[in-house]
């Protein structure tokens, strides 16, 4: 099966199999809903990564061990975010291909 895709670093169109030969995947619960990773649906995402990276987190835990080794001199009156969050949320910007935090894909 080919279906359209874009390439969101360049807004190219190209025609690419979506692993054609792979059964659905289960994956942990997201807030008390099944997730499933099927690739024979027409509609797709780029982001769907970031459930993958999440999961290999869960397991491995080293955004908290990185966390740990940070030490963090804000004013604690003043944090809104503990490190693990912002760490984590640099790690997933990364991840889904925001090195620069700003989404390249026209909205």
């Amino acid at each position: 099966m080919h279906l359209p895709c874009i390439n969101i670093h360049t807004s190219q169109h190209f025609q690419e199999p979506l692993f054609p030969d792979h059964s659905p995947v289960s994956l942990a619960p997201v807030q008390g809903k099944k997730v499933l990773l099927d690739f024979e649906r027409g509609n797709t995402t780029s982001d769907a990564g970031v459930i993958l990276l999440s999961e290999t987190e869960s397991m491995i835990r080293i955004i908290s061990t990185l966390a740990r080794c940070i030490t963090d001199a804000r004013r604690s009156s003043s944090v809104m975010h503990s490190m693990h969050d912002l760490l984590s949320q640099r790690v997933y910007q990364i991840g889904c291909g925001y090195e620069d935090g700003v989404r390249r894909e026209v909205v």
